[in-house]
Formats: structure tokens, C-alpha cells, sequence
């Protein structure tokens, strides 16, 4: 039932996407109404404790982050330090995931998501540890890329996301880069390249998962999903 749902999820984005991109021009118009419809299309998958909003995150020594397109955080026992309807402002700690949304994904918008991706990683976690109980590693934010469509090959793609990445360490990375209509980027592990990891590391490389448009979302949704539920 699920793969279903989200089939017929893929198929309304994909004709939101050509209906917008024919009949609207304004680029800033177009941008906000396919990250409304992923929004809304992830909030009849997610359970209702992660709220889904666009905005800035921050740290507790007041460094920000860039703005980001989706953050899905802690809808129940986050602190929200600015909201309106279209912008949150949010501390780092209740952060799950941000996910940059593009139409087409070309070379200049995969540098300008890498880049946003890179300021809200760097930010730094302050989490409170009552005395005597042991301190545990706080959960790493998850940071995908979700495309419409690319201007070039997904294989194309890749090789210019990695040499992208290159200078940029791994816990700064993007994790998965979701194309609807070619298929994901994802990160594996070097010995078995059958393990999608959720999270660059020395251990891991990208790989292109070539899908359908369906097969595309359900993967995308399930690397999210997974790391929310073991996070």
C-alpha cells in the first residue's frame, strides 16, 4: 500500500511540475509552489511529532546558517524562535533533515546546495548533560537534494558532485541527491555496495541508483524515513 501511495505521490509532483513550468514564468513563483508540493506530499507520509518549514538555523554561539529550503525538525518539543507562514527560524538541536528542492538541477545550483548543505552542518550541537550520566554522541542532520529534473545525466551529475565534495569534509556532506525523473545519488559502503549509508564517511562512496519516477520518491522517502526513525 505504501509504494502505491507513493507512486501516485511522484506521479502528482511530476504533473504539478510540467503544469507550473508551462504556464509560469517567474522563477521565484515556480521555486515556491514545487517546494509547497513536496511539503505537502512528505506530510502525508511522515508521522505528525516532525514538522516540516523553510528558514534559518542556528547555534547557541549565534552562527546561522544559510536559508533552507525544507527543515524537518522536532514538531512537539522543538523551541521555535521565529515563526511565520512561510519562515521558522530554529535551533540546531531540533533539526532531523533539511532538503535543498530545485527544479532542474544544473552545475550552479549543485554548488549553491552543497553550500547550504556545508552552513548548517558546521553549526555547533549544545546539549545539556545532567551529572553523572554518561554523554552521548549527539544524531548527525541529514541533507539530501530533492530535483525535479537535471540538465544533464545523473552519471554527469555525479561526477560533478564529487569533485565538488572533494575539499569538503564528510560530516558537511550531502547524503542523497533524489532526480524524479532519473533516478539517486547515494552514498555506499566501499566493501559492500549493496549498504546505502545515510551518511558520508570515509567509508563510503557514491554511487547512482538509476530508477523510474515512482522508484525514485519511495527510495528518497525511504533514507529519510530511516533516518528518522533510528534518530
Amino acid at each position: 500500500m505504501l509504494i502505491n501511495n507513493v507512486g501516485s505521490i511522484a506521479r502528482r509532483l511530476q504533473d504539478e511540475f510540467h503544469s507550473t513550468s508551462s504556464q509560469l514564468q517567474h522563477q521565484g513563483v515556480k521555486g515556491g509552489i514545487r517546494e509547497d508540493a513536496l511539503k505537502h506530499a512528505l506530510r502525508d507520509l511522515l508521522p505528525l511529532k516532525y514538522s516540516i518549514g523553510s528558514g534559518i538555523v542556528v547555534d547557541a554561539y549565534d552562527t546561522q546558517s544559510k536559508q533552507q529550503d525544507f527543515v524537518i525538525y522536532d514538531g512537539f518539543g522543538s523551541p521555535v524562535f521565529l515563526k511565520s507562514e512561510s519562515q521558522v527560524i530554529l535551533p540546531v538541536e531540533s533539526v532531523y533533515a533539511t532538503t535543498e528542492i530545485k527544479s532542474t538541477i544544473n552545475k550552479g545550483e549543485l554548488e549553491i546546495a552543497i553550500g547550504n548543505v556545508a552552513s548548517i552542518k558546521k553549526l555547533q550541537k549544545s546539549l545539556y548533560h545532567p551529572p553523572g550520566v554518561n554523554i552521548v554522541p549527539s544524531n548527525f542532520i541529514y541533507s539530501s537534494v530533492f530535483a525535479y529534473t537535471s540538465d544533464v545525466d545523473i552519471l554527469t551529475l555525479k561526477k560533478r558532485f564529487d569533485e565538488m565534495s572533494r575539499d569538503i569534509i564528510f560530516s558537511q556532506r550531502i547524503s542523497t541527491i533524489c532526480i524524479l525523473d532519473q533516478g539517486c545519488i547515494v552514498n555506499v559502503h566501499r566493501d559492500n555496495m549493496d549498504t546505502t549509508n545515510t551518511q558520508p564517511s570515509e567509508d563510503t562512496i557514491t554511487v547512482v541508483r538509476k530508477l523510474d519516477m515512482e522508484q525514485s520518491l519511495y527510495m528518497f522517502y525511504l533514507m529519510l524515513q530511516f533516518h528518522l526513525s533510528s534518530n
